[in-house]
């Protein structure tokens, strides 16, 4: 499952998965990246996380649309 909290969130998730250098403090548990699966740190699935975000954008606005009319 992949998710968002927010537009802040989704930008952060993307920028991590489309980097090909991921800078990485060792033995640390406190930056998101570090919380995130590990299927969505492997480039084997970047393209499917980077579909997943896209869809998350599309629906972010349809709710925003509909809400506002």
């Amino acid at each position: 499952m992949l998710w968002a909290c927010d537009a802040e969130h989704l930008d952060f998730l993307e920028r991590y998965v489309r980097a090909s250098v991921r800078e990485r403090v060792p033995n640390r548990n406190a930056s998101l990246a570090s919380r995130l699966p590990a299927w969505v740190k492997s480039a084997k699935n970047r393209e499917a996380v980077l579909a997943g975000c896209a869809a998350l954008r599309r629906r972010a606005r349809h709710c925003r649309s509909a809400a506002l009319a």
